[in-house]
């Protein structure tokens, strides 16, 4: 077993965590609704300097959601083809899909860890409330709504280092105290950097058995 802190606190993030996500569902989605080919829509959407900034701008909460569907509508150029926001919206959010075992797992977690807190870190725009929501319905269940930390609700996003003392201090616990689960390599070092005990899995790559393991490795599970 490694030696280290004792833990009050692990944080979860959302995407290739708690939930898997493809980006060639989303493109493929996309060029379905448009009429583009599958590398236009990476072309003009995902690789697009203009278009990475209105994301951000979405995810750090600077525009509404009516606003974001406006202008990726406009850049697509798409105007002529009358497709609604809820259209765009059921494409964009179409990547999601769930991660049955990491809920298991949380389960036996929460458990053995009663005292432990749960909370969640998630770069996340307005955008993927609902499809989060129907997509992770045991949500509630592990997680208290002011222990959720989406990045467009605080204003920042992770690896902004004020991201991670923020919530350190809504929950209340040093970061030295707090286990990461991310699948960022950003994020894991900046934590670890900070202080924290962080583990990188993306659930597109590691079995469930790699965060078991890792987890077990520091006594949690």
């Amino acid at each position: 077993m490694e030696m280290q802190s004792q833990v009050y606190a692990i944080v979860f993030d959302i995407g290739n965590v708690l939930l898997a996500t493809s980006f060639q569902k989303t493109n493929k989605a996309m060029a379905e609704l448009t009429g583009l080919s599958v590398e236009e829509v990476v072309k003009t959407f995902f690789k697009n300097p203009t278009a990475r900034k209105i994301w951000r701008q979405s995810q750090m909460g600077k525009i509404n959601l009516e606003k974001f569907c406006n202008e990726i509508l406009s850049l697509l150029n798409v105007s002529g083809q009358n497709i609604s926001h809820e259209e765009l919206k059921q494409a964009l959010t179409s990547s999601g899909s769930e991660n049955p075992e990491i809920w298991e797992l949380i389960e036996t977690f929460a458990e053995i860890n009663p005292k432990v807190k749960r909370a969640i870190i998630s770069n996340n725009a307005s955008l993927y409330r609902e499809s989060g929501q129907k997509l992770m319905p045991r949500l509630g269940e592990f997680f208290s709504p002011e222990n959720i930390f989406m990045s467009h609700k605080v204003g920042l996003m992770k690896p902004d280092p004020a991201i991670f003392t923020s919530t350190c201090k809504k929950l209340g616990v040093a970061i030295e105290n707090i286990v990461l689960v991310d699948d960022n390599t950003e994020n894991v070092e900046q934590f670890r950097k900070m202080g924290g005990v962080a583990i990188q899995y993306d659930c597109s790559k590691h079995y469930i058995v790699h965060l078991w393991t890792k987890l077990g490795n520091i006594g949690l599970l």
